[in-house]
């Protein structure tokens, strides 16, 4: 029997079925005419033949790809004008998949991929934002388990001691405030001809005065 090195056979392990079947295919020819199929192992212990469509991409999922899937299907009518939906009359023995991921996989828009917005039981699929155009019938397309949620981000202000458009000086602060910006992730105001550094809680910090300036202050 033919020995195999170690680090040929750790390559050889790192194929996928695919990449056996390509290989296949270039030193037999095609597998319909050798008469070879590819298997996969399932769950059970059982096999199943592993095919591939015609763009040669494995139809079979990977198990933890699959168990990222919520439902697969294929439109049972055309969808509303512009992409504004899809239709599958299936959906509607399907639980809801509002705020799910669906993803085009045939048909002129195949790859494209929106959030669902809205109720999916009734049959209708509708996305938060159009697909390229009109989903017609029998695409396929696959919910994913996977939702998008838009980052908020809450600005932390502090509030003025005082009013400091007023003129006047109330709240430490010498008189209405003339300009103010942001450094090094500090605060600091121009009132008068005063310099201030404002903290998270809205005191001001006499910083000093400012004697003569060249131009706008602020």
């Amino acid at each position: 029997m033919a020995q195999v090195d170690p680090e040929t056979l750790d390559k050889v392990r790192a194929l996928s079925a695919y990449d056996f079947a390509r290989l296949f295919i270039l030193m037999f020819g095609d597998a319909d005419t050798v008469g070879f199929r590819l298997l996969g192992k399932k769950s059970d212990n059982t096999f199943e033949v592993i095919n591939s469509d015609d763009s040669g991409r494995l139809e079979v999922w990977d198990p933890k790809v699959g168990s990222l899937i919520s439902y697969s299907g294929t439109t049972t009518a055309d969808g509303a004008a512009l992409g504004a939906s899809l239709i599958d009359g299936l959906l509607a023995a399907e639980a809801d998949f509002d705020g799910n991921l669906v993803i085009i996989t045939s048909g002129a828009y195949e790859g494209q991929g929106r959030v669902i917005r809205g109720l999916t039981t009734g049959g209708t699929v509708t996305p938060i934002s159009n697909f390229g155009g009109q989903i017609l019938q029998d695409v396929t397309f696959t919910i994913f388990a996977v939702r998008t949620i838009p980052a908020v981000f809450t600005p932390t202000v502090g509030a003025p001691a005082g009013n400091w458009n007023s003129g006047v000086a109330t709240g430490g602060l010498a008189g209405a405030v003339r300009g103010f910006a942001v450094m090094g992730g500090v605060l600091f105001a121009v009132a008068g001809n005063t310099v201030y550094s404002i903290n998270s809680s809205g005191t001001a910090t006499n910083l000093g005065t400012i004697n003569t300036s060249i131009g706008n202050v602020g």
